[in-house]
């Protein structure tokens, strides 16, 4: 587990550690996941739904490279990652979108 410290801007010496624990990705966390892109990048209401299911194809298909960092106090999702691994052949043209290339991950 990862800590982050923070230290007031007053005077005092005090610092707090809030706990933020760097996890593989369940289901539980997709819409947290859609909530911290939402926050970033402007998805609107309708695509939503969209951005549920494209997180959980991700996580169907790379599960293996999907993070999350989580809040330890409130174990709400503050950032994630995700690694997509393909076998790829840079000699050889790639046949396929990205889309398809990805199983639609």
């Amino acid at each position: 587990m990862l800590a982050v410290r923070s230290t007031p801007s007053s005077s005092t010496s005090r610092t707090e550690v809030a706990p933020i624990a760097i996890m593989p990705t369940s289901e539980r966390y997709i819409s947290q996941i859609v909530d911290v892109d939402r926050a970033c990048y402007p998805i609107s209401d309708a695509d939503v739904a969209d951005s549920v299911n494209y997180y959980r194809s991700q996580l169907a298909n790379f599960a293996d490279g999907h993070y999350v960092a989580v809040d330890g106090a409130t174990d709400r999702v503050v950032g994630y990652t995700v690694a997509m691994r393909v076998d790829f052949d840079p000699a050889q043209p790639l046949l396929h979108s990205w889309y398809e290339t990805t199983n639609y991950g």
